[in-house]
C-alpha cells in the first residue's frame, strides 16, 4: 500500500487502522505475530524485535544503503520462540 490519502488513517488513529491488519496466535512453542509498517520504499527493510520487560516492540531494521523520500506500507509477520505462552504487551513501530 503507498503512502497517500488512503493511508491517512495510519498517522490520525493508528489503532482503528492497524486493526485490520494486526494477529497474534500462540502457535504450539511460536508465538506469531503480523502488523502493518511504514518503511521507505526504496530501501530493503527486515523485521526486527526488542524485549523490556512484558513489552514485545516491533521494529524494522534498513539493510541496504538507497533510500528515497517515498514511504509505502509493508506487512511484517515476527515469529517469537515463546516456550512458556508468556503474554507480552505488544508495541509496534511507527
Amino acid at each position: 500500500m503507498e503512502d497517500g490519502e488512503e493511508a491517512d488513517g495510519y498517522h490520525e488513529d493508528y489503532d482503528n487502522f492497524i486493526k485490520d491488519y494486526f494477529s497474534e496466535e500462540q502457535n504450539g512453542d511460536t508465538l506469531i505475530v503480523t502488523t502493518l509498517i511504514e518503511v521507505n520504499a526504496c530501501g530493503k527493510t527486515i523485521g526486527d524485535i526488542e524485549f523490556s520487560g512484558d513489552t514485545l516492540f516491533l521494529k524494522t531494521r534498513q539493510i541496504a544503503d538507497e533510500v528515497c523520500a517515498s514511504t509505502m506500507f509493508e506487512k511484517f509477520t515476527y515469529r517469537i520462540h515463546n516456550p512458556d505462552k508468556k503474554k507480552y504487551e505488544i508495541q509496534s513501530e511507527r
